[in-house]
């Protein structure tokens, strides 16, 4: 049986290397990321400083800007200029677009220097807010330069699904790379167009963005179907820009491509920026990036990735969960011996195995993108932290435990201790900017500059440090001497160490490197906390 168990456990173990080698071996080919500007945000702020669309886009590709996210035009755009066109094909087009949309009779009128579109239904202004598809021209334009193109695509409820495809087959055709960003979430095309959106795509070797906070309907969809060609998009509001300072945005940039693998970043302009401002902040993220190893390039397409099955999802996420809330009891219970750091090394280098278990059986491309994340964080941290207290204590020491009177002291203690319990079960997952105290970002971010990854303060200041003076009050006193002085409680709450390094292998989205630098660190500075712990209590007993 020991044989039978040895062997499973080295296929297990062998299964579980060669999943995360394959993860690493993509995450160290996924260094491309591109800086997207918003093509009509940027245009109308330099518009008011009477720079053209020409000398706009030179300033912007010299500051770095590789992409441009481009809007559709609406009848409102084309009314600033009074529907004038200096040339007849474009005016031409703009007629055709249109009367795909239902305006029909628009007429074209030749006028001294171009020519003009009358509507001879009615004004403009009763349709401003009518859609009348993209700028080809200016798309050939930018694309010409070196722009890559990515389109914000709405759902246009008076074009057909095969007229949209259509026309954005002809914008799309003869560019090497072309990104598109489904911008509601209805579909565009209708709520059946999501399996002719993943023809579109593989088809043509497309990309699309999906931003990772408040993302629309349709591009989770179209993701679940097209992971290959779905790249996570990040962007700060500009409302939120404005109250940032130059150091908070570039710590948000870098944690956005290197923590949770975002390959287009959209930069907006602050309310208080002019352009100049604007292009400068454009040069220095772009730097920043480059210093750091990012390539300036578009991201490459994922070709090995495909959509798990239902069921094989379900299986896969349940074994995750069953090994997220089992490794850290079963390091335990294998872990203890009567060294102290004996015993502290089992139960970490063991709950690290079981972690790594646990990243392989929940990897899939739908993971890794965060459309389904890991499910049950919170559950596998009180499982596990549950399962660790009953197995240092037997239920029937716990119940009688239960029967001794109760003092008001004791009352107090159980109230601070569950309000602990409860924060820090909160702070297992994205918790808002609320449950953090003021100076936290700002020692997060210097830890993140001083290290590769920063460790966690749960596990370095409070787990690993408790741990290990349970575990040597465990070795001095014997076990189970009494229910409060042979250390396992110490150890029961030192559990959310080894339990929060579990916690850090859930988030897939993350690159593994930084799992592991993340864990070993944390290991790392709550063994030395730990020698100042045992160091402090040698002198205290000393002194008495």
């Amino acid at each position: 049986m020991k044989r039978i168990l040895v062997g499973a456990a080295v296929v297990v173990l062998g299964w579980t290397a060669s999943r995360l080698y394959i993860r690493r071996l993509e995450e160290r080919a996924d260094k491309n990321l591109i800086l997207l500007a918003d093509w009509s945000e940027v245009q109308s702020g330099a518009a008011r400083l009477g720079i053209g669309d020409d000398q706009l886009l030179k300033l912007l590709s010299q500051a770095g800007a590789g992409g441009l996210l481009v809007s559709p035009k609406t009848v409102q755009d084309y009314l600033e200029d009074g529907f004038f066109f200096a040339r007849r094909g474009e005016a031409e087009a703009v007629v055709l677009r249109l009367a795909e949309r239902g305006v029909a009779g628009v007429a074209v009128e030749p006028e001294r220097g171009g020519f003009r579109l009358v509507n001879p239904r009615g004004p403009w202004e009763a349709l401003k807010d009518l859609e009348v598809g993209f700028d080809s021209l200016f798309i050939e334009s930018s694309a010409a330069l070196g722009f890559d193109l990515v389109l914000r695509v709405n759902h246009d409820p008076w074009l057909s699904k095969e007229a949209m495809f259509k026309d954005l087959s002809g914008l799309a055709r003869g560019k090497e790379h072309f990104g598109f960003l489904l911008n509601t979430d209805e579909t565009p095309g209708g709520k059946e167009a999501v399996p002719a959106w993943r023809s579109f795509l593989a088809g043509g070797g497309f990309s699309q963005l999906l931003f990772e906070f408040h993302p629309t309907k349709a591009s989770v969809k179209l993701a679940g179907q097209y992971p290959a060609g779905t790249f996570r998009a990040h962007t700060i509001a500009p409302n939120e820009l404005k109250d940032m300072t130059d150091r908070q945005q570039t710590s948000r940039w870098r944690r956005a491509v290197e923590e949770r693998t975002c390959r287009f970043l959209l930069l907006h302009m602050s309310p208080n920026d002019t352009i100049s401002d604007y292009l400068a902040n454009v040069t220095a993220v772009r730097r920043n990036l480059t210093v750091h190893g990012w390539q300036m390039a578009w991201p490459l397409a994922r070709r090995s990735w495909a959509s798990p099955t239902r069921l094989s999802q379900l299986a896969a996420s349940a074994l995750a969960l069953l090994a997220a809330i089992g490794a850290p009891i079963l390091a335990l219970r294998v872990g203890l011996r009567d060294h102290p750091w004996k015993s502290f090394t089992y139960i970490t280098g063991l709950t690290l195995l079981g972690a790594c278990l646990m990243a392989a059986l929940a990897d899939n491309p739908l993971t890794r993108l965060q459309i389904i994340p890991f499910t049950g964080i919170k559950v596998a941290f009180a499982g596990a932290w549950a399962g660790s207290f009953l197995l240092l204590y037997p239920w029937s020491e716990i119940v009688g435990q239960l029967r001794v009177p109760v003092r008001r002291g004791d009352i107090l203690v159980g109230l601070a201790a569950a309000a602990v319990v409860g924060y820090l079960v909160v702070r297992m997952g994205n918790a808002g900017a609320g449950w953090k105290v003021g100076w936290e970002q700002g020692v997060r971010d210097r830890l993140e500059d001083l290290l590769i990854a920063r460790p966690r303060f749960k596990e370095f200041a409070i787990g690993y440090p408790l741990l290990l003076l349970g575990l040597t009050l465990r070795a001095e006193r014997g076990a189970k001497s009494s229910f409060w002085q042979d250390g396992r409680w110490l150890i029961g709450l030192g559990m959310i160490g080894p339990i929060s390094m579990v916690n850090t292998f859930c988030h897939l989205h993350s690159p593994l490197y930084l799992a592991f630098w993340r864990s070993l660190n944390g290991i790392a500075a709550g063994a030395l906390l730990g020698c100042a712990l045992l160091a402090v209590r040698k002198w205290g007993i000393k002194r008495l």
